[in-house]
C-alpha cells in the first residue's frame, strides 16, 4: 500500500502492484482531500491508473464525468516513490522472465547458457581453491595462478630432464618422486613467496594450520602402521603431541623419551607435520635397542613433539624459552629422569635444541639430557656463505637464499649485531660441558656449513663425544621424508636411531650397575 498526492482534491492509494506489462494499469482508490471549506469525506472512488509517459492518468472505471487527473513523478512523496519503484521493478522482472522463457525454449541457446553457467562456476571455484591452497604464499588468486603455472613448468622440466638422462635420477640415491617434490618445494620457497612465509604473520599462520591438518591426516595412517597413538598435551599455553606406543606398558618395560623440536625457519610448520617421521624414528630406535639389550628386556620409546611460539610474532629469545619449558615439563610434570631423555630437532629445531642445551648447562648441569640429535641444524647467524662448495649444492636444496635471509632477520631482529646473538648462534658459543651430540648433515644442504662449523667449534673446544654424520648428494633435512618418496631417507633415520639406541642402552647398563651396587650395599 502506498500513497501520493494528486493535483486537485484527491489522494491516490495504490492497492495492487501486480501490473501486466502490456498496459501497465493498477487498481486505485481516490479520496477527496479535506480543505478548510470542505470537511474530509469518507467516500472513496474506484479509479483506474494508466501510465502516460512520466505521469499517471486516473479515471473512473465506469466512465464517470470527472476528467483524468495527472500525477507528475516529481510530486510523489517518499512512500509514493517506493510504490512506483516497486511497480517499475515488477514490470522489469516480468519482461526479463518473458525474455528468459523465450531464450530457454531454444535448445541450442539453453545448452550454451548451461555451459557458460557451469564453466564460470567451475572456473570461480577452481580459482578460489587455488587461492585457499596457496594463500600461505600468495596474496591474491592471480598470484596463486601464476605460482601454479610456475610449478607446472618446473614439474614438466623435471620430467623432461629425467627422460633426457635415460630415465635415471639426478643423483644416485634420488628418485623421480623426490626430485619432483623437491623442485616444487624449492619453487614455492623462491622469491617473494618464500619471504612471506617466514616474515608475514598472516601467511605464516596459514602455513602452520595447513601443515597441522596435512600432518594429522598422514600421521593417522603412520600411527596405524607402526602401532602408535597420539595424545595432545597442552602445556605452557601451547599444544604439544605425545606419540606413544599403543601396546600396554608392563612394570618391567623400560621407557625412553625423545623430545623432538620441529623446524620451519623459526616461523612455520607444526609438530603434527612430524608425526609420520616420529613414528618411523620411534620404531627404528626400539628395533635397535632390542638388538642391543636382547629380546628379554622390553623397551618403549615415546616421542614428545614439542611446540614453541614462532616468529615473526615471537622473536628470539621466546622460541628457546618455550623449548626449555617443554623440556622442564617432561622433567617435573611428567616425572621423566633426564637420563632417559634425548633432545632432537631439525633445521630451526636443531638450533633451538642447541640453545636449550646451553641454557640448561648454565642453569643446572644436573638436569642435562642424556644426549642430543641435530638434523641439518640452523646454528649460525653470520652472513657468510652458507651453501656448499659448488653451485650444485645450493641449486638442489629445498631452501632458497631469500627464505634463509628472511628467516634469519625474522627470528633475530638484531642479527646484524653479533653482540646480541647469544645462544641463537650457538656455533659461536662455548660448547664444553654438553652431553654427547649427533650432528647429521647433507652435502647439498644450503646451510650445510652450519653443521660443519658447529662440529669444528666443538672439536676446537676440546669436545670429544660429538659425532658428525655427512651424507653426500642429499638436500636439507632429507631424513624426514617418507621412504616411499625417498628410500635413502631410511638410511638417515637408521643412523639417528643407532645413536639414540646406543646411549639409551648405556643408560640401561648404568641403571643395572647402580641397582647392583645398591643391592650389595643392602
Amino acid at each position: 500500500m502506498g500513497c501520493c498526492p494528486l493535483r486537485g482534491d484527491a489522494v491516490l492509494l495504490v492497492q495492487d502492484l501486480s501490473v501486466p506489462a502490456c498496459d501497465q494499469e493498477l487498481t486505485a482508490t481516490a479520496r477527496p482531500t479535506p480543505t478548510p471549506s470542505s470537511p474530509a469525506s469518507r467516500t472513496q472512488l474506484a479509479l483506474r491508473a494508466t501510465r502516460r509517459g512520466a505521469a499517471w492518468c486516473l479515471q473512473h472505471p465506469t466512465g464517470a464525468r470527472s476528467s483524468p487527473v495527472e500525477v507528475s513523478l516529481p510530486e510523489l512523496r517518499a512512500t509514493g516513490s517506493r510504490s512506483m519503484v516497486k511497480l517499475s521493478d515488477s514490470v522489469v522482472a516480468h519482461a526479463q522472465l518473458v525474455l528468459l522463457k523465450r531464450v530457454w525454449a531454444d535448445s541450442d541457446r539453453r545448452r550454451l547458457i548451461l555451459r557458460l553457467l557451469f564453466g564460470g562456476a567451475a572456473g570461480a571455484l577452481t580459482l578460489a581453491l587455488l587461492h585457499e591452497t596457496f594463500k600461505g604464499m600468495c596474496r591474491t588468486p592471480w598470484e596463486a595462478v601464476h605460482l601454479v603455472a610456475r610449478l607446472v613448468t618446473v614439474v614438466l622440466s623435471t620430467f623432461v630432464s629425467f627422460v633426457a638422462r635415460g630415465c635415471k635420477p639426478k643423483f644416485q640415491n634420488w628418485t623421480l618422486r623426490f626430485d619432483v617434490l623437491r623442485a616444487a618445494i624449492r619453487e614455492c620457497a623462491r622469491g617473494a613467496c618464500g619471504e612471506r612465509m617466514v616474515i608475514d604473520v598472516k601467511h605464516a599462520r596459514v602455513i602452520r594450520s595447513q601443515s597441522a591438518a596435512f600432518g594429522t591426516v598422514l600421521g593417522w595412517f603412520a600411527c596405524r602402521q607402526h602401532g602408535r597413538r597420539l595424545e595432545p598435551v597442552h602445556a605452557n599455553g601451547l599444544e604439544h603431541v605425545w606419540l606413544r606406543c599403543a601396546a600396554p606398558r608392563t612394570p618391567s618395560t623400560k621407557r625412553f623419551v625423545v623430545l623432538y623440536v620441529h623446524g620451519g625457519g623459526f616461523a612455520v610448520m607444526s609438530p603434527r607435520l612430524y608425526i609420520t617421521f616420529a613414528a618411523t624414528l620411534a620404531v627404528s630406535i626400539e628395533k635397535e635397542l632390542c638388538q642391543r639389550l636382547g629380546a628379554d628386556d622390553p623397551v618403549q620409546v615415546d616421542i614428545f613433539l614439542g611446540n614453541y611460539r614462532k616468529a615473526p610474532e615471537h622473536c628470539f629469545p621466546t622460541p628457546p624459552e618455550d623449548t626449555v619449558a617443554a623440556y622442564k615439563h617432561l622433567l617435573h610434570t611428567e616425572g621423566i629422569p633426564p637420563g632417559q631423555i634425548i633432545l632432537a630437532g631439525d633445521s630451526a629445531g636443531g638450533g633451538l635444541v642447541m640453545s636449550t642445551l646451553l641454557r640448561m648447562r648454565d642453569s643446572s648441569s644436573a638436569h642435562l639430557p642424556l644426549a642430543a640429535i641435530l638434523i641439518s641444524p640452523a646454528v649460525d647467524l653470520s652472513e657468510v656463505e652458507t651453501h656448499g662448495d659448488s653451485e650444485t649444492a645450493s641449486a638442489n636444496c629445498l631452501l632458497s637464499p631469500e627464505m634463509i635471509a628472511a628467516g634469519r632477520l625474522g627470528y633475530h631482529t638484531t642479527a646484524c649485531d653479533p653482540t646480541t646473538w647469544a645462544d641463537a648462534s650457538s656455533v659461536h658459543c662455548d660448547l664444553r660441558g654438553l652431553p654427547p651430540v649427533f650432528v647429521q648433515a647433507a652435502s647439498l644442504d644450503y646451510i650445510y656449513q652450519h653443521a660443519v662449523r658447529l662440529a669444528q667449534k666443538a672439536e676446537s673446544d676440546g669436545v670429544t663425544n660429538w659425532e658428525l654424520d655427512v651424507h653426500e648428494d642429499m638436500p636439507h633435512v632429507f631424513s624426514i621424508f617418507p621412504s616411499y618418496v625417498l628410500p635413502y631417507a631410511q638410511v638417515g633415520v637408521e643412523r639417528v636411531a643407532s645413536f639414540a639406541a646406543k646411549h639409551f642402552a648405556k643408560a640401561c647398563d648404568a641403571s643395572y650397575e647402580a641397582g647392583a651396587l645398591n643391592s650389595r650395599a643392602a
